[in-house]
């Protein structure tokens, strides 16, 4: 039988709870997690699509966010940090606030007023 390395584990505890929990289906492709375990080096726009679902997934149902995923991507401007930073916070509350992906903080979060 095959030892399982340390970190191993840990992905496989963190992707079983998060399956469990509804909090992700990470069945159908690789897991983050495991691409970064695997060596995989991230783009600028994945790290930026990253802390974007991060800030707008906190005190928010996962399920607004997960089936809005696609404009939210379009929302971003596909998470180019250029173009994002040609429009202010205030645009981007607004347009998840019309996709109902808004949580309770992302005003305060997101927007500048």
């Amino acid at each position: 039988m095959k030892a399982i390395a340390a970190p191993d584990i840990v992905i496989s505890i963190c992707c079983g709870m998060m399956t469990s929990q509804n909090i992700a289906d990470l069945s159908a492709t690789k897991s983050k997690m495991t691409l970064r375990a695997e060596g995989k080096k991230f783009s600028i726009q994945e790290h930026v699509e990253g802390m974007i679902l991060v800030l707008i997934s906190g005190q928010n149902k996962w399920y607004k966010v997960e089936r809005q995923l696609e404009n939210i991507k379009k929302l971003f401007f596909e998470y180019e940090p250029y173009e994002i930073l040609k429009r202010d916070g205030y645009y981007f509350f607004t347009g998840l606030r019309e996709l109902g992906a808004n949580g309770r903080f992302a005003e305060r979060q997101i927007s500048e007023k």
